[in-house]
């Protein structure tokens, strides 16, 4: 999501083909994983794994429990339908 967000910042994509990309790309995950945790866990090792630091993992899991206490993204229902709206 992030390359795609940068790609459009930099003019290489529309604002439909990011949103276009970007619902892809977020099937992609809602398919692969079971809910918000789930995701967050394998990016996080994947962050530890290329750090080469278990306290790099801990930091941001720490980061990640911070923001799902306090934003309201992540009450969003994991298997809400992903359709285009726009």
């Amino acid at each position: 999501m992030q390359v795609i967000r940068e790609s459009y910042l930099a003019g290489y994509y529309t604002e439909t083909e990011e949103l276009d990309n970007m619902l892809e790309v977020a099937k992609i995950l809602q398919n692969r994983f079971g809910s918000w945790d789930e995701m967050t866990e394998s990016y996080l090792r994947g962050y530890e794994y290329w750090k080469e630091s278990p306290s790099a993992y801990q930091s941001r899991k720490e980061g990640y429990e911070n923001l799902k206490a306090t934003s309201s993204c992540y009450q969003i229902d994991w298997n809400t339908p992903l359709n285009k709206a726009w």
